[in-house]
């Protein structure tokens, strides 16, 4: 497949592609595409796992949790968990949620 088509597909429809296999240079090109469709939920969940990994439990948490009444409350999810939010929209929710929480 061209990387042109396949960026174009997965924009216009990523339920068909269950894992992409390429080399580094197409495949740079493809995760950019996919950032806006994946977005902020996976990326923060790698975040956390990089937290945890680095011993700062205490943070992963307050994120963790955020990132679940994002998801669960305020129903603000991507198109990869059945809503069309944007990345951002989860972002600004979680980064809310801890704000809110922290200096209330």
């Amino acid at each position: 497949m061209i990387v042109d088509n396949a960026s174009m597909q997965m924009v216009s429809r990523p339920q068909q592609f269950d894992v992409m296999l390429m080399p580094n240079l197409y495949g740079n090109i493809i995760s950019s595409v996919g950032c806006g469709i994946v977005g902020g939920a996976a990326f923060i969940r790698a975040g956390l796992d990089m937290l945890r990994y680095l011993g700062l439990n205490k943070y992963a948490d307050l994120i963790s949790d955020a990132l679940f009444i994002a998801i669960t409350d305020r129903h603000v999810r991507t198109a990869d968990i059945h809503l069309h939010s944007q990345s951002s929209e989860i972002t600004v929710s979680v980064l809310t949620e801890r704000l809110l929480t922290l200096f209330a």
